[in-house]
This record gives structure tokens, C-alpha cells and sequence, in this order.
């Protein structure tokens, strides 16, 4: 309980059925530049820089985060209507076993797609180079774009 009071010192908070509730889309600061967003149990960094996936992945880990990982179509559509029409890395990778699609956390995902053989490794949120398509995208690894980071309120 005092984890959730130390987050909601942060976050304007309400009772709502006697349970602090943080309001669902609050910024904070959460050092000098660093602003993260609240969704959902999570806070989420949206970098404003470009590294490869692997830097990517390890500036999400000095923030005590990992690279996001999408669970479900609200977070998706939160994804979307915050990156706008521009690219990001999200925790979605083959780099390990090709064609076996894993998460950050070791979780796989399966599917058919992304399908960038031995070359395309990593995903994105979108490619601004083919705009018309949906969905994650497998791009190299060591392209250089933009990345999300996200971190659970909970321990």
C-alpha cells in the first residue's frame, strides 16, 4: 500500500470505491528531462534520440525499464496515438533463434510475420517509408530509431 501512496504523491490521484486510483493518462518528471507517462500500471519513456535496438534496450535498462512490451489492443492503440506516424523499437525480437519471436521479458509471440529472415531481427511500431501497412514491423537491429521504454508500478 505505502508503493501505491508513493506513486500517487506523483500522479494526481482519486478514491474511487474506497481504492486510490492514478488517473489514467498523467506525465510526470521523473528527472531533469526524462518525462514518462502513465498508462495502464505503467509508466512508459518515449525517447527523443535514435540507437540500435540492443543501445535501446540498454538505455531502458539504466532506467530500471525494459523496452516495451505490447500485451493487448488498448496498449497497442496507446502506442499508436503517442508515437504518431513515427518509429520506435519495441521489445519484440528473433535475434536469438530465427523465426521464434520473443519479448523482452522471454515471453514468445507467435506468428508468421514479422518475416525478415536471418536480416530483419527487431521490431518497430511503424515505418515511415511504407506508411500504408499495419502492425509491428522487423527491421534490422542496428538501425537507428527511436524506442520505448516501460516499467510497472508494481515490484
Amino acid at each position: 500500500m505505502s508503493h501505491m501512496r508513493c506513486v500517487c504523491l506523483l500522479l494526481h490521484c482519486s478514491q474511487e470505491g474506497g481504492i486510490t486510483v492514478p488517473h489514467q493518462s498523467n506525465h510526470i518528471t521523473a528527472g531533469l528531462y526524462d518525462e514518462w507517462i502513465y498508462y495502464q500500471s505503467s509508466f512508459y519513456y518515449m525517447s527523443n534520440e535514435r540507437k540500435s535496438w540492443t543501445e535501446s534496450s540498454k538505455d531502458c535498462l539504466k532506467r530500471r525499464a525494459n523496452l516495451i512490451i505490447i500485451n493487448n489492443r488498448e496498449e497497442q492503440d496507446f502506442v499508436k496515438n503517442n508515437t504518431v506516424k513515427r518509429e520506435f523499437w519495441i521489445g519484440l525480437t528473433d535475434i536469438d533463434v530465427e523465426g521464434s519471436w520473443k519479448w523482452v521479458d522471454g515471453i514468445s509471440y507467435h506468428t508468421e510475420k514479422p518475416n525478415g529472415g536471418r536480416v530483419e531481427n527487431c521490431a518497430v511500431t511503424y515505418l515511415t517509408k511504407w506508411p500504408d501497412l499495419l502492425g509491428w514491423l522487423d527491421v534490422k537491429c542496428n538501425n537507428a530509431y527511436q524506442w520505448i521504454c516501460e516499467k510497472s508500478i508494481w515490484p
